[in-house]
């Protein structure tokens, strides 16, 4: 199976203060957290969304093999980083068979989570395979190609969680309880170090 990660990074982090993507973690920042999880699972390819921080989140991936685009767009929220990191799978004509859809503030991402998305939709067929946690479901998420005008289509700052909804009947998930701890304000930021601690 031929499979993308769509790391999307083009945030503003306004309630925390400083860009989450560069808070560091266990000993690197959370953008390198995550892109180094794609590249440690099954995903051929890696594609990083920068947009409000852009320079300083490239930097951080620099010399990793992964393909960074600019949103210049993104002020317009969530969907316009999709559709930029899409732009990048059709300009490449890459047409992997899936694509994860990954964000930068969940510190228990790893790349077993990424490769049991991969699994459960090849054993299931199911073309959209999501994260569950805390009674949702959300990211990060695996897309099967016939998903990609729908991912192309969103507008807003929603992001891909919707089709969860119209697609139920082809949505299968995979259970991530650490996804419910992601980093919007200092104080989760704190809780999570202190919760995450080995």
């Amino acid at each position: 199976m031929n499979a993308a990660a769509l790391i999307l990074a083009a945030g503003t982090s306004s309630r925390l203060h400083t860009p989450k993507q560069l808070v560091r973690f266990r000993g690197e920042t959370l953008l390198r957290h995550a892109a180094r999880a794609a590249l440690s699972s099954r995903c051929s390819n890696v594609i990083v969304v920068t947009g409000a921080h852009g320079e300083r989140c490239a930097s951080e991936v620099a010399g990793m093999p992964v393909t960074v685009r600019h949103n210049p767009r993104w002020a317009e929220g969530l969907s316009s980083s999709i559709r930029a990191g899409m732009a990048v799978i059709a300009e490449r004509a890459l047409m992997p068979d899936c694509v994860v859809l990954l964000v930068c503030d969940q510190p228990g991402l790893d790349a077993d989570l990424i490769n049991r998305l991969l699994e459960t939709h090849r054993v299931t067929g199911c073309g959209i395979v999501a994260s569950h946690y805390a009674g949702i479901l959300g990211v990060p998420a695996l897309f099967a190609a016939n998903y990609y005008p729908a991912l192309t289509a969103l507008e807003g700052d929603h992001g891909a969680r919707q089709l969860f909804q119209r697609f139920a009947d082809d949505c299968d998930a995979v259970s991530f309880p650490d996804g419910i701890r992601d980093i919007d304000t200092p104080a989760d930021l704190r809780l999570i170090s202190q919760s995450l601690t080995p």
